[in-house]
């Protein structure tokens, strides 16, 4: 019983990742490997992190694409954070990330949140998830930019859910109904549009 406690007590020490603010956006570069011909992508993230982050700590986000292992690797600015207060870094993108390491991959790619401490001698993952990249052709025409593509993450799974359906008039009933709409927002709550 004692060990039970001693161990419920100190995953209540650990810091967690707010899992509805975990963010991540693929930041389109307007170059490849030096060719201005193609344009290629690196990631971005934003989250919130609940302390309590120890001195000497230091968040970071490694990214893996399927069939070739690991790919980038960034550390986020990490400040000391009391238990009860959060911290929210936003990392990655042209800050951090050299312009050598944009890729023109599409599909699924596997990201995880990790904290370090070396004065502690840890290092922990926070928050593992997946997310799916999509391209679309830029605005630009001509021989020079057929390979000039806007990158981004395939947010699909955030959109709201909605149904439609049939009500009836408040004086004439079922004689005179009228078509409604309710779309369910991201946290479920009913909105007419």
């Amino acid at each position: 019983m004692l060990l039970l406690s001693a161990v419920n007590s100190l995953a209540q020490d650990q810091p967690t990742i707010a899992k509805d603010s975990v963010q991540v956006t693929a930041f389109t570069l307007s170059s490849y490997k030096g060719d201005f011909k193609t344009f290629s992508w690196v990631p971005r993230t934003q989250f919130r992190v609940n302390g309590p982050i120890a001195s000497g700590s230091q968040l970071y986000v490694e990214f893996t694409v399927p069939g070739t292992g690991a790919w980038v690797k960034y550390d986020c600015k990490t400040q000391e954070t009391q238990k009860g207060y959060w911290w929210q870094p936003e990392c990655g993108g042209r800050d951090g990330i050299p312009e050598d390491k944009g890729i023109t991959y599409t599909g699924p790619v596997n990201f995880a949140i990790k904290m370090r401490n070396e004065l502690m001698g840890g290092d922990s993952t926070l928050f593992t998830g997946k997310m799916k990249v999509a391209k679309v052709h830029s605005n630009e025409t001509g021989p020079n930019y057929v390979n000039h593509f806007v990158y981004y993450v395939d947010q699909d799974w955030n959109l709201p859910i909605g149904y439609v359906f049939y009500e009836g008039d408040d004086v004439r009933k079922w004689n005179y109904p009228s078509f409604q709409l309710r779309v369910l927002g991201a946290h479920g709550i009913q909105r007419p549009l």
